[in-house]
This record gives C-alpha cells, sequence and structure tokens, in this order.
C-alpha cells in the first residue's frame, strides 16, 4: 500500500482573501472530490489545516501510486464552485510507497514523516507536484539540521574568526580591496 499526503496550494491566501467560510467550502468540496476520485478501498482522512491523508490499500509500486494520484489531482482540473465564486484548486502531494515486508514494519509516525518530508520536497517544485519519499530527503533534513546546531553553538562560542585577503590591480600593482 501507499500513504499519501496531498496539500491545498494557496489555501492560506484564498481563507484570507475570501473568508474563513469560504475556506470551509473548499475544504469540504476538496473533500468530497477526493472522496468520489479514491480508488477501491482507500481511506481519506483530513490531516490537519489544509491536507489531507489518504491511504492507498492496493498500491504495490510506484507508477499505481502515481497513477491513483494523478486520478484524484485530475479531480480538481475545473474550477470548485463555493457560492458565486468559481476557485481554481491545485493539490501538491507527498507519498511513501510501501513495497515489501520490511518497510511495512515502520511505524506510522515514521511513515507520516517520510510522506509529509515528501510533500515538503513537492512544495519546492511546481503547484501540482508529487514527490514520492526518498531516503535522500531524511538525509538532508538530518543534516541541514545538524548544521544549524553546529553554527549555533560555534556563534555562541564565538569560534568564528576572520581572515582577511587582499586583492591587487595586477594593472598597477597596487592593493585594490579585501575579501573576506
Amino acid at each position: 500500500g501507499a500513504v499519501a499526503l496531498l496539500n491545498i496550494h494557496g489555501f492560506r491566501s484564498m481563507n484570507d482573501t475570501f473568508s474563513h467560510t469560504i475556506g470551509d467550502g473548499i475544504l469540504l468540496s476538496v473533500a468530497a472530490g477526493l472522496k468520489a476520485a479514491l480508488p477501491e478501498g482507500a481511506i481519506l482522512a483530513r490531516y490537519g489545516g489544509d491536507e489531507f491523508a489518504v491511504l492507498l490499500k492496493n498500491c504495490v509500486n510506484e507508477a499505481e501510486v502515481m497513477m491513483a494520484v494523478s486520478r484524484l489531482h485530475g479531480k480538481f482540473a475545473k474550477p470548485v464552485k463555493i457560492g458565486e465564486l468559481e476557485l481554481h484548486v491545485t493539490l501538491t502531494t507527498g507519498a511513501v510507497t510501501i513495497f515489501d515486508r520490511e518497510a511495512e514494519s515502520a511505524t506510522t509516525d515514521e511513515v507520516l514523516r517520510h510522506a509529509d518530508l515528501a510533500l515538503a520536497d513537492a512544495k519546492q517544485l511546481t503547484p501540482g507536484s508529487l514527490q514520492v519519499f526518498r531516503n535522500h530527503m531524511a538525509e538532508k533534513v538530518h543534516h541541514d539540521t545538524e548544521l544549524k546546531q553546529y553554527l549555533r553553538q560555534a556563534c555562541d562560542k564565538s569560534e568564528f574568526s576572520i581572515d582577511y585577503q587582499c586583492q591587487f590591480d595586477l594593472s598597477n600593482s597596487s592593493v585594490a580591496g579585501f575579501e573576506a
């Protein structure tokens, strides 16, 4: 099976622009659209804010996940009608595919964290993107977090120093500036 987290692109600005009542209408319309496009045996839940989680029980490989998510995205090719408004809704998705028995031993928290990392990666791309989790996503977040911690500690301990190097103007053999 697979887990996918779907995010409504630009939801906050729509909510702020049109009102929370319209935002609630968008959430209800998206939920209904997703529910209608779910493959057999899939489970839909609102994960929080403007995110939905989908458990795709019968997807056994990445290609099937891509097809299932494409159907979900396709449900929003036409604008969503909320009262008198017609709003274009775009979903961005992060997914985790569980391929084998070893991966099935992953905890719910790990699976959701991986789907969330894939979603964060997809959000860096164009709206409507789909990213499937790869190990390098977790490694990058771990590396970036660790680096930030080391840099903060180094600042607190005054472990930085500045070295200057002269820049020479070769046409007149004079110092033209410095670089740090």
